[in-house]
């Protein structure tokens, strides 16, 4: 039971890492408990527009994504979808280097 909570923590800490170096490169104010907040938020938030709204869930989203961002990392709109990107990219960079690393082994 204290292994699982553990593991989920852990995964939770690795997922808001990409989001937080973001942030923190774009000269937002991030903690790491922020971050995983936002995180949460926005995921919960997506996960309900997406049901109410099938059809324009995505869009609004997005846009509710980008203002969250904003106002709890003090960016402003085009620092703001940088972070979106930004994060975006490292997620890729790791996922790269976790499967170069795989292809070493």
């Amino acid at each position: 039971m204290i292994l699982n909570i553990l593991i989920l923590a852990l995964i939770l800490f690795i997922s808001a890492l990409p989001l937080y170096l973001a942030v923190t490169l774009l000269g937002g104010k991030a903690t790491i408990i922020k971050v995983l907040i936002v995180e949460f938020i926005t995921t919960i938030a997506l996960i309900i527009l997406q049901f109410i709204l099938p059809k324009w869930g995505f869009i609004v989203g997005f846009l509710l994504l980008l203002y969250i961002y904003r106002e709890m990392f003090r960016l402003k709109w085009w620092k703001t979808i940088l972070a979106w990107l930004l994060k975006g990219v490292i997620v890729f960079l790791l996922i790269l280097l976790l499967l170069g690393a795989t292809f070493l082994l």
